[in-house]
């Protein structure tokens, strides 16, 4: 969203989300808190699952961003 708002192009605005898929940390930050809870454990677990999948999926979103691009939008 931020990207279009700056007038950067389709391709550009696929590029900085799939940049963003890889931020694990706001997960780390939510299961600390829930660590308190009855399934804190269960919570933690999913938690570093969450992070570990995005930061293998992140960094080869972006670099197939133009692959994906097409498969997004066929008319394009």
């Amino acid at each position: 969203v931020a990207a279009g708002r700056a007038g950067v192009g389709p391709a550009g605005r696929l590029r900085a989300g799939t940049v963003l898929i890889a931020r694990g940390e706001f997960s780390i930050v939510i299961a600390s808190l829930g660590a308190g809870l009855p399934d804190g454990d269960h919570l933690g677990a999913v938690a570093a699952a969450f992070v570990l999948l995005t930061a293998i999926v992140g960094p080869l979103a972006a670099r197939f961003s133009p692959s994906l691009r097409r498969i997004a939008s066929p008319a394009a």
